[in-house]
């Protein structure tokens, strides 16, 4: 949390405000500021925090493969 405007992310007016790039996380529609690590998927960018959160499975399926449980 910001000490001083007291927000996370920082409100867009205070100076320690991170200007967002023009993306959004396809998983569940993050903001993604400029430094925050994403990746590029064959569906857009999904950022770290919903990467992490997801099964070997699901980004398997995120790349555009499919498998099947056996």
């Amino acid at each position: 949390m910001c000490e001083i405007c007291r927000q996370t992310p920082c409100h867009s007016q205070c100076p320690h405000a991170i200007e967002p790039l023009h993306k959004t996380c396809v998983i569940r529609g993050c903001a993604i500021y400029d430094g925050m690590e994403y990746y590029q998927s064959n569906s857009g960018p999904v950022c770290r925090y919903c990467m992490d959160d997801m099964t070997a499975k699901e980004i398997i399926e995120l790349t555009g493969n499919r498998i099947e449980v056996a």
